[in-house]
């Protein structure tokens, strides 16, 4: 029997919101707005433009779109961020010229479940501040719905939303300007952090070159698919000698990677315990556990300060977390010890633009 019809999500079509033209697409930006908007943004959400000022939907776009955003209030009680749409070259310009100014460096930050798009531009903007990168930063922005209760409908969006993410990757790599990619991944976002990585290094190995500090932060992901894809593939001798490194945020504090684990039945990225009968745990305590370690890996253990229930983001919430945060984006940390369990008193070197200050309010 053919399949026949569409599935709308209301009485309006996608060409309703954003069709002929509606969404329009900024040629030139002032100082003034690149200040006011200091994170650029991209983006597969279906936006709505049938009216000022526009909004991102949870709705799967009809293409990928550019921006810029100036995030507003606490990560706790986000409002409304202020954003423009920009033309793609003009985006990709401005992008390369910010990366100039921090020897090539951009950061991009992908975000998981659960999350609206105010709460990403939040997310990005704390990352900026906190860790004190002085170039680019870029919130990639997919279409979660931005509920608890739609963990499956998630699930299927990031995997659709994926080849438009390696895209944007690898477009990104094509710069002259921009000599190396700093890759944020949280929760779910680990998953799509994790394939990217897998595909470049199969389909765009130049592009993938470039992708050399990897952070995973409370990984919704299966630990022992990527153990397994990071011994073969992933950090290979290789690579790691060419600079690549991957560091996971991980704590036994993290309920949602808890519940994640029970949902899917097998250890996540993100948790310390084991359930795994043939693993001893703690597993991160034991990571030569096969008879030899992963090399480029590193673990951060944020269980010891981890300040709220959920604990699934010590690296925002926790000022110790932070800390640690910010020396892992902005130092190499090759010759780190490979497991970090951070306490209250626990000494580092972080570079000075990771003193510690308050939750960032815009």
């Amino acid at each position: 029997m053919a399949l026949s019809g569409c599935v709308t999500f209301s009485e309006a079509r996608w060409q309703d919101y954003a069709g002929d033209g509606r969404c329009a697409e900024q040629q030139t930006f002032e100082d003034d707005q690149q200040s006011a908007m200091p994170i650029f943004f991209v983006t597969t959400r279906l936006p709505d433009c049938r009216s000022q000022p526009y909004q991102l939907t949870i709705q799967r776009g009809d293409r990928i779109r550019y921006g810029r955003v100036g995030a507003k209030g606490t990560s706790k009680k986000p409002t409304e961020p202020v954003f423009a749409f920009q033309a793609r070259e003009l985006w990709l310009d401005s992008v390369a010229a910010a990366a100039r100014k921090a020897d090539g460096k951009v950061v991009v930050y992908m975000h998981g479940y659960n999350n609206g798009f105010h709460h990403v531009a939040m997310q990005t903007e704390q990352i900026r501040h906190h860790s004190g990168f002085g170039g680019p930063v870029i919130s990639y922005n997919w279409p979660s719905h931005a509920s608890g209760a739609r963990y499956a409908v998630d699930q299927v969006n990031q995997i659709w939303d994926l080849p438009y993410f390696i895209s944007e990757l690898v477009t990104l790599s094509a710069r002259p300007e921009i000599s190396e990619i700093i890759l944020v991944a949280h929760s779910m976002g680990t998953r799509s952090g994790l394939a990217a990585l897998a595909g470049m290094d199969s389909k765009h190995p130049a592009a993938a070159a470039k992708l050399k500090n990897i952070i995973l932060v409370s990984g919704d992901a299966d630990r022992q698919i990527f153990e397994r894809e990071a011994r073969d593939h992933l950090l290979t001798q290789d690579k790691v000698a060419a600079g690549r490194r991957i560091t996971l945020f991980v704590s036994d504090e993290d309920n949602a990677v808890r519940a994640s684990r029970f949902l899917h039945g097998y250890d996540r990225l993100g948790y310390t315990g084991c359930v795994d009968p043939l693993a001893t745990p703690p597993c991160y305590a034991r990571p030569e556990r096969d008879g030899r370690p992963i090399d480029g890996l590193r673990i951060v253990d944020t269980s010891a300060v981890s300040q709220d229930f959920a604990g699934h983001k010590d690296f925002i919430d926790s000022p110790i977390g932070r800390q640690f945060f910010c020396e892992v984006l902005l130092t190499d940390m090759r010759a780190a010890p490979t497991v970090y369990s951070i306490t209250v008193a626990t000494p580092n070197n972080a570079p000075a633009a990771c003193a510690d200050s308050d939750m960032v309010e815009l």
